[in-house]
Formats: C-alpha cells, structure tokens, sequence
C-alpha cells in the first residue's frame, strides 16, 4: 500500500474518533444542562402519549425529556456521571 494510501485510512480513523467525540460531548453537555426538578414534573395526556404540562419542558431534547422523567436523584447521578466523565475526556 503507497504511502498516501495509509495516512488517508489513518486520517479516516481519526475523523470518526473526532465525530464519536463530539457527539459523546453534545450528549454530555445536553444531560448537564437538564434541569434537576425540584417538585413532581407535570404531565398530561392529550392522545396515546404523555407530555409535559410545561412548554418548555416539551421543547427540550429527547435526551433531555427522558432525564426529566426520572426522579430528581437521578437527575443528579447522571449530571456527576457526565461531569466525571467529561473531565476524564477533557480535563481543564
């Protein structure tokens, strides 16, 4: 295999280890920027699925709704996983 060859399937390997990255990091930062609630989230059911009574609550990230349905406690185990995990990755 020529010389180029090699460095283009290297530099290959390392854009998909970039983009793995900087989709883990937009997750991080998503599950860190979830609200902890510190009352029951209000739901209501309009049709077949639940929703959030609040608008605001509605319009954020998949992510970021599934996090909002569990209890706050979890909440805040996830947010000291993802900042574990991002100063592990990224250490400032």
């Amino acid at each position: 295999m020529k010389r180029d060859a090699k460095l283009a399937i290297v530099h290959g390997d390392v854009g998909a280890v970039i983009l793995l990255l900087l989709a883990l990091f937009w997750l991080l930062d998503q599950a860190l920027a979830t609200p902890v609630p510190t009352e029951p989230v209000a739901l209501v059911r309009p049709g077949v699925h639940y929703e959030f009574a609040d608008s605001q609550l509605e319009a954020r990230s998949t992510l970021q709704e599934q996090l909002l349905r569990t209890a706050p406690a979890n909440v805040g185990r996830v947010h000291a996983w993802a900042e574990r995990l991002r100063g592990v990755l990224a250490p400032r």
